[in-house]
């Protein structure tokens, strides 16, 4: 699952490039790739290297809310237990990775 980012109206490049790495990883293991956006489901479109979006509309995740995104992504890996969690190498995926890690317990 690619943690879809987003500022603006527009998808953070970090986020094509997880979703390339992630379609080679699904490619050697038979897995889809999935990508989670959260608070723009407008820009769903512009995901086209996913076979999944998981998509969250909430006023709470119109920007970024470190509180309000880590609960929604705690709950679409539970509720989809993904293999693996892509976090880009940015300031909110820095931030969001290690409490998503905290709150399952990883």
């Amino acid at each position: 699952m690619v943690f879809a980012e987003h500022l603006g109206g527009q998808l953070n490049e970090a986020t094509f490039e997880m979703l390339r790495k992630a379609r080679e990883l699904a490619g050697a293991t038979g897995g889809k790739v999935t990508a989670a956006l959260l608070g723009a489901p407008s820009l769903a479109s512009q995901l086209g290297g996913a076979d999944v979006i998981y998509s969250v509309d909430d006023p709470a995740l119109s920007g970024y809310n470190p509180d309000a995104y880590e609960k929604a992504m705690v709950a679409l890996v539970k509720e989809h237990s993904p293999r693996l969690v892509m976090f880009g190498n940015t300031t909110p995926g820095l931030d969001l990775a290690p409490a998503v890690a905290v709150a399952m317990d990883a």
